[in-house]
């Protein structure tokens, strides 16, 4: 963060004031409508001249946000297709929520186990059955859990690593996984000025089709999967 910050372009003071408003808002979940398209405008302006700056600075807020379990990372989906448009911004927010969760996992992983044994008790054990349940399929488990989530995405970021999710299957999976969803999330950043409220991302529209896209590509992949078995029967 320290090294961004002395990175950091030029800004006016109201470019300035426009990324400080969301960062605050992000962090107090106060985020608006209003404020989203600021920051969208001034990072969309910055990007053509310093995309690697822009870029890092979207790792380190998805970092933040899936680190501390604020409810906002869809919202950097969406402000990845408003800055950089659909061909750029669906990589950007593939690799940046990824690293995210990656994140996540290793700070779980490091300090987290006393903290989610204490929150989630008998949902830990209810996923550390799943996963013992699914030991030689791993890869297939985490895509499970991320395209059909049964269970919440911020508790599967901070139970993997201590249910014993091995990082390659989870990192790869959470990749592939939230492909769906992030194709839904960009395309509405890309048309983030006909947005007029964030409650329309939860419109049972878009929720319906993110988890219809989720579903044909989970079946296609357990389908795969049964087929392959079968044949080496």
């Amino acid at each position: 963060a320290w090294l961004l910050a002395r990175a950091a372009p030029p800004f006016t003071r109201s470019e300035s004031d426009a990324v400080k408003d969301f960062v605050t808002s992000a962090a107090t979940l106060s985020m608006s409508v209003e404020t989203l398209k600021k920051a969208a405008d001034v990072l969309q302006q910055y990007a053509g001249t310093n995309q690697a700056y822009v870029v890092a600075c979207f790792c380190l807020l998805q970092a933040f946000v899936q680190v501390f379990a604020l409810p906002v990372n869809v919202v950097c989906s969406v402000l990845a297709g408003a800055v950089f448009g659909f061909k750029r911004g669906y990589p950007v927010a593939a690799v940046t929520s990824t690293l995210g969760a990656c994140c996540c996992y290793g700070t779980s992983y490091v300090c987290g186990k006393p903290l989610v044994r204490w929150l989630w008790p008998e949902k830990m054990r209810a996923f550390e059955d799943k996963v013992r349940s699914k030991r030689e399929h791993m890869l297939m488990f985490v895509l499970t859990m991320r395209l059909m989530p049964v269970f919440p995405i911020t508790f599967i970021n901070f139970v993997s690593p201590l249910a014993g999710v091995p990082f390659p299957a989870f990192a790869l999976g959470t990749l592939l996984g939230c492909l769906p969803l992030n194709l839904v999330l960009v395309q509405v950043g890309c048309n983030l000025k006909e947005v007029t409220s964030l409650g329309e991302l939860t419109d049972p529209r878009f929720v319906a089709a993110s988890t219809a896209l989720g579903a044909l590509v989970a079946i296609g992949l357990i389908y795969k999967v049964k087929a392959k078995a079968k044949k080496n029967e």
